[in-house]
């Protein structure tokens, strides 16, 4: 048994070993994540113009209040507001502050239709090719390879398929004149198949958690009586909770930063002429993001923007942090590293046993 300065010996070189093999993915996070993180808060605080260094001032939480509060802002003339009758500035709606909320609006709803079907759908086809039918190879592959197309390119061909005009191949098919992309539930729904493009992930996921589900539970559970809808309710499902609930948070995740299928189908439209000051209907939060990022002559406008990014990033780590909270009894934290130290300590101790 190792004692005093062997142990410390010990376990210095063993966690240096382990810190060798980790630097490049630390250095990767340094440089690609936390550097950036926290250039992103600091810049949020900031007027920050990407296009003159020199007009840069701190305005503290303005930024936020901007985008989070403030529903309406004076006109604004070389820098002056401009007056009514009553001596008091003329206001207009906000079109920052509609976008942000309506744009999460439309992402979250999306999510909660998108999310539930993106696991059943995968969780139906898993369970059925657990029986081998005829072919069930080729099907899994047919199922999963979808999913490694790029979304320009399936997006592309979905564009063909749901033209809005006569010559659109839906159309011409059946005879209609549906304007797929002009409309927002067809919208929506456009978007919808062409992200179910995606599940293979899920399918291959929840596959590997079907196979492991013990068999002996499907026998006690035929010998109990139950019947093929009991077995999935009682046996199935509890046997793949993690599988399950990985792919649940994974799926939401992603949905929540949506963004190339409606860039490439409905390019955020369409409008709502109703609301001018909403943004597209189809627009997410990465869609307003994106859409000031490359918009012209908004580089005054990067302190916002970061503030934007930091808001819906700690919305999107609250809900990663509901995954932690669910998976909490799956974490083992170092106690079979414990057990491990303490089994060879006693072996080391005691040869014989």
């Amino acid at each position: 048994m190792k004692h005093g300065k062997e142990k410390a010996v010990y376990y210095g070189k063993s966690y240096l070993t382990a810190l060798l093999f980790l630097l490049p993915l630390l250095a990767m996070f340094l440089l690609f994540f936390l550097i950036p993180f926290i250039s992103g808060i600091n810049m949020s605080f900031y007027h920050y113009n990407l296009a003159d260094p020199s007009d840069t001032y701190f305005v503290g939480f303005e930024n936020y209040k901007y985008f989070l509060f403030t529903k309406e802002i004076p006109v604004m003339i070389d820098g002056e507001p401009v007056l009514g009758a009553d001596g008091e500035p003329l206001m207009v709606a906000n079109n920052s502050f509609y976008s942000f909320w309506y744009s999460l609006l439309y992402t979250f709803l999306f999510a909660l239709v998108i999310v539930p079907v993106s696991i059943f759908l995968p969780l139906l086809l898993a369970s059925f090719l657990k029986k081998k039918p005829w072919g069930y190879r080729l099907w899994r592959s047919l199922i999963f390879i979808p999913s490694i197309f790029a979304v320009s390119a399936t997006g592309t061909a979905f564009v063909y398929l749901f033209s809005n005009s006569e010559d659109g191949f839906i159309n011409a098919l059946f005879n209609t004149h549906v304007e797929w992309l002009n409309t927002p539930l067809t919208a929506w729904f456009v978007i919808l198949l062409l992200c179910l493009y995606g599940i293979g992930a899920n399918f291959i996921i929840l596959s590997a958690g079907l196979e492991n589900v013990p068999k002996s539970l499907y026998e006690s559970s035929l010998i109990d009586g139950c019947n093929s809808w009991q077995k999935f309710l009682y046996v199935t499902l509890p046997g793949i909770k993690y599988q399950l609930s990985v792919c649940l948070f994974t799926t939401l995740i992603g949905y929540m930063n949506l963004y190339g299928q409606n860039r490439v189908l409905t390019m955020g439209g369409p409008s709502d002429f109703a609301h001018p000051e909403r943004p597209g209907v189809t627009h997410t939060v990465i869609y307003v993001i994106q859409d000031y990022l490359t918009g012209s002559g908004k580089f005054s406008l990067m302190g916002r923007i970061s503030a934007v990014c930091i808001v819906f990033g700690l919305f999107v780590a609250a809900l990663s942090s509901i995954r932690l909270f669910v998976d909490r009894d799956k974490k083992g934290g170092n106690k079979h590293a414990k057990e491990y130290r303490e089994y060879f300590a006693k072996k080391e101790t005691h040869p014989a046993q």
